[in-house]
């Protein structure tokens, strides 16, 4: 769209939309990886490294 000199405005709301596209798919991730791995990791008294990994990323989505 640059290499073509579109409209500012048309570029701006493009690149919007695919971060809210990426937002989307990778809350999708996320639920599963927790429906799934951190799931099965919370039937054991061990520690839970993807439980961590989990939370690790929920942090990096909140800020």
């Amino acid at each position: 769209m640059i290499e073509d000199d579109r409209y500012c405005v048309d570029i701006s709301n493009q690149l919007l939309a695919t971060q809210a596209l990426l937002k989307r798919v990778n809350q999708e991730i996320l639920r599963t990886h927790i429906r799934s791995c951190v799931r099965k990791g919370l039937h054991t008294d061990e520690p839970n490294p993807k439980l961590e990994e989990s939370l690790q990323l929920l942090e990096k989505l909140i800020t």
